[in-house]
C-alpha cells in the first residue's frame, strides 16, 4: 500500500506540475497571439484598388478624360492606340509612356471612355498601401497579406471572386517558385525566397464582368 500510496502520489504532483506550468505559459500565449492579430494587414477594400497622382485619386470604371488629362499634366504626352471595342459599340484604347499603360474601354453612359486598367512599369509610383517597383516580395506580403494566387512571377490579390472582381497584381523580377533542398532537390517543405524576389511591375485591372 506504500509504494502504491508514494506512486500515486508523485503522478499527481507531477500532475499539478504540468497544469503550474500550462497556467503560467497561457497569458503569453494568448498575447503573443495577440500581436500577430495586430500585425496582420487589413483585408483588402476598394481603396486599395485606387490610382494616386500628386493628391488625387482616382478609381476604376469611372469616367478616363480627366485620369488621361492628369496623367499628360504629370508626366508629358502619351502614346495611344486604338481598335474597335469587342464587348461595347466604340473604340477600346491604351495610353502609354515610359511609366505607365493604361486602357479604356467605351463601356459608359452613352459610350464614355471609362477607366479600365492600370499597368505600373517604371517610376516612383506606388499602391495606396505603399508598395512600388524595387520592393521585394516580402514586403508585398508584409503590406498586403500571404491570401493571394502565386501564377509564376505574379502574386495576384483579388477584392472578391478573382475571376470577376478587381484585382491586384505585382510582377516579381524572377520565378517565386519554392527553393528545392540541395540535398534531396525536393520542394516539399521547402520555402519561396522572399526577400530576393523584387516587384518590377503593378496592375490595376476592373476585371467586372460584362452582361
Amino acid at each position: 500500500m506504500s509504494n502504491k500510496y508514494s506512486a500515486a502520489k508523485h503522478a499527481y504532483r507531477i500532475a499539478a506540475l504540468l497544469i503550474t506550468i500550462m497556467i503560467l505559459l497561457m497569458p503569453y500565449s494568448i498575447a503573443d497571439a495577440a500581436a500577430v492579430a495586430d500585425d496582420a494587414p487589413e483585408p483588402l477594400t476598394a481603396e486599395d484598388f485606387l490610382f494616386r497622382l500628386g493628391e488625387t485619386v482616382f478609381a476604376l470604371n469611372t469616367p478616363a478624360s480627366l485620369f488621361v488629362e492628369a496623367v499628360e499634366a504629370t508626366t508629358g504626352e502619351l502614346a495611344m492606340i486604338e481598335c474597335e471595342a469587342c464587348l461595347f459599340n466604340g473604340l477600346d484604347r491604351e495610353y502609354s509612356n515610359e511609366e505607365l499603360v493604361f486602357a479604356t474601354y467605351p463601356s459608359g453612359p452613352d459610350g464614355i471612355d471609362m477607366l479600365e486598367s492600370i499597368l505600373v512599369i517604371g517610376g516612383i509610383w506606388t499602391t495606396e498601401r505603399g508598395v512600388g517597383i524595387g520592393d521585394s516580395m516580402a514586403e508585398v506580403e508584409l503590406a498586403y497579406g500571404t491570401n493571394y494566387i502565386l501564377d509564376y512571377n505574379q502574386m495576384l490579390y483579388a477584392l472578391g471572386d478573382p475571376d470577376t472582381s478587381p484585382i491586384l497584381v505585382f510582377q516579381l523580377d524572377g520565378e517565386a517558385a519554392p527553393e528545392a533542398s540541395e540535398q534531396s532537390g525536393d520542394v516539399q517543405g521547402a520555402r519561396v525566397d522572399t526577400e530576393s524576389l523584387m516587384v518590377e511591375a503593378f496592375f490595376l485591372f476592373n476585371n467586372t464582368q460584362v452582361d
